[in-house]
């Protein structure tokens, strides 16, 4: 038997490591690299996929039969009133040009070694297709006023997806201020999360001193990169407030240290913007809101009264700002998601798999905090942790599955129930030791109960499957999943990687 040498098996690998990508290219030539009725791992969604390695270009097509709904009676509930012939095609027209919008978001790009000039460019096509082709039948009522609406029924071949007239036109109903909310504690977020313990708004400075630890500078930088890609023109108005700090570990014959503190943190956070859009800003601990989020500080381990002197950062927005975003949400982009196998975000967490992806992405606390999913809903369930484990195949961040409404300071919100929470519990003692009473009476006089802040915002995801119109690096992992299919024998799944797409603002979701 002969044995190869080092060289030897390094050349015959190479060789057939050639052959195989002779091979792919062939078959992308042959178009045989393709796969049809594919439905992804969460069960719900129906698409043909082509991939050419010749022209990068991976081809999702959804073959679609629109019928148009004829007005039934003279006045029905919703108002439904006759088509015209050329308001159907003008629909039809439109509608494919909403399903537009999910093409070349991102780029499923080949880590393969020696496969490196692989990747694909995404293209999504609703296609108009006759009876009997379809794999969807588009159903379009006509009313007379604005409806947001729109389903979709997995259940039935072909499958149905139910809109009205309104659909391709862009929802005005949204609550545009909580969509503002949600950005605002994403980058609420992103500050605390961007050290380990979660307090990354905390910075300690060694005692007596004004200037920066290294850990602190690198971490701040990755922050406002981050800022700097989120903090879009309609949220200019969200802020960085600084606030000085001294500890117990400072002398007093020190003088400036607050100040001195404020300032570096400042000149920090503000190094990488262009003037115009001045982020960080200096914060006089006196004033009522920052009272209530030192409180907050100094409900943590690490706060200036063990001994950490520092400088504490707020995240918030003046309120003389307008606490508004572009209205975006159309129902028919978002039903194309559905037809490309992506669950609603909207309908809660239904899994504990989907609650440890969230937390272990460090989306979770952004806006909104689950403790334990709904139960009841299998459907919903599957769905989610089919999505969940072709993202961590996939090596993609989580989307936020929330219910309709989270909350802009999930920290805050918690701090203020656990104090209603406790005021309560002792209550009960007080009742219990002095009976209902005069001297009852005179306790609860004495000890009011406290009242949470009025400026806990509730908030609405952005993501094109929840409440906006934004695209995220997991609503391709669907797709993801098909070009893994198709090139299963050629490339490994884990070998191609969801990339940002020719348009820089989707860099925002990496890193």
């Amino acid at each position: 038997m002969t044995t190869l040498t080092g060289q030897e098996l390094s050349e015959f690998n190479a060789r057939m490591d050639a052959l195989r990508k002779r091979n792919f290219l062939e078959a992308g030539r042959l178009n045989e690299l393709k796969v049809e009725k594919f439905t992804p791992a969460t069960g719900i969604g129906k698409f043909d996929a082509v991939y050419s390695p010749q022209n990068n270009r991976l081809d999702i097509t959804i073959p679609v039969r629109f019928w148009f709904k004829p007005r039934v009676g003279n006045n029905s509930s919703d108002s439904e009133l006759p088509w015209e012939e050329p308001e159907k095609q003008e629909y039809i027209r439109k509608a494919v040009q909403r399903a537009s919008v999910w093409s070349e978001r991102y780029i499923i790009t080949c880590a393969k070694p020696g496969w490196l000039n692989f990747h694909a460019n995404v293209h999504v096509t609703l296609r108009p297709v006759g009876h009997g082709q379809e794999y969807y039948l588009i159903k379009v009522r006509k009313l007379a006023k604005p409806k947001s609406s729109g389903g979709i029924d997995h259940g039935k071949i072909p499958h149905e997806c139910l809109v009205n007239n309104w659909a391709n036109e862009i929802d005005d109903s949204k609550l545009v201020s909580q969509i503002f909310n949600f950005k605002e504690g994403l980058i609420r977020a992103r500050l605390q999360e961007s050290d380990l313990q979660r307090t990354g708004d905390f910075i300690a400075f060694g005692a007596n001193s004004t200037k920066l630890e290294t850990q602190d500078v690198l971490r701040l930088r990755r922050f406002m990169q981050y800022v700097a890609q989120n903090r879009t023109q309609e949220v200019m108005g969200i802020k960085a407030y600084v606030i000085g700090l001294t500890g117990k570990k400072d002398s007093m014959f020190f003088s400036g240290l607050k100040k001195g503190r404020q300032a570096q943190v400042i000149a920090l956070l503000n190094e990488y913007l262009p003037q115009n859009q001045k982020f960080a800003e200096v914060a006089s601990a006196d004033e009522p809101w920052a009272k209530s989020a030192l409180r907050l500080l100094n409900s943590r381990p690490k706060n200036p009264g063990n001994s950490f002197g520092g400088a504490f950062i707020v995240i918030r927005t003046p309120g003389d700002v307008v606490r508004e975003v572009p209205r975006r949400y159309v129902v028919m982009s978002h039903e194309v998601g559905h037809m490309l196998g992506l669950p609603d975000e909207y309908m809660g967490v239904h899994s504990e798999m989907t609650i440890s992806k969230m937390k272990l992405d460090a989306v979770v606390p952004a806006t909104y905090q689950v403790r334990s999913p709904e139960r009841g809903n299998a459907r919903l369930q599957n769905m989610q942790e089919g999505l969940i484990k072709e993202l961590s195949a996939a090596g993609v961040v989580a989307p936020q599955f929330m219910g309709m409404t989270g909350f802009g300071h999930v920290e805050e919100q918690d701090y203020n129930n656990n104090k209603v929470e406790d005021y309560r519990d002792r209550r009960e003692k007080a009742l219990k030791k002095l009976g209902r009473g005069k001297a009852y009476d005179t306790w609860k006089q004495r000890n009011p109960e406290p009242i949470p802040p009025t400026d806990n915002f509730a908030t609405i995801s952005s993501s094109i499957m929840h409440s906006g119109d934004e695209i995220l690096p997991a609503h391709y992992v669907t797709v993801w999943s098909a070009l893994s299919r198709i090139t299963a024998g050629y490339i490994d799944p884990d070998q191609w990687k969801i990339v940002p797409g020719k348009g820089g603002s989707t860099l925002r979701y990496f890193g």
